[in-house]
């Protein structure tokens, strides 16, 4: 789930009527949940869990959390130029 819930975004967000779009991808996402297949709902932050959650009627089980950002620190230490001129040099841009 990218995002909230179509009914949502249209009414909350972009302050209009559902058009034909809108009532096509909400009915979508209603027979995604409603689908015994489903059994997982990935969200890409709690906001877009709870309006889920909310929305569709959903057990909180069912919607898991999983942002999709990544972790920074991971590269917070590292020398940026000492790398990109190894890049560099790799590639033959150093030409």
């Amino acid at each position: 789930m990218p995002g909230i819930p179509r009914r949502l975004y249209a009414h909350d967000v972009r302050k209009k009527r559902l058009s034909l779009f809108d009532r096509a991808t909400s009915a979508v996402e209603a027979q995604l949940v409603a689908n015994s297949r489903c059994r997982r709902l990935l969200a890409v932050s709690t906001i877009t869990k709870e309006a889920f959650i909310g929305e569709c009627d959903v057990g909180n089980r069912r919607v898991l959390v999983l942002p999709s950002g990544m972790d920074v620190a991971r590269f917070a230490g590292l020398d940026r130029e000492c790398l990109r001129a190894e890049v560099r040099r790799a590639s033959g841009a150093d030409a």
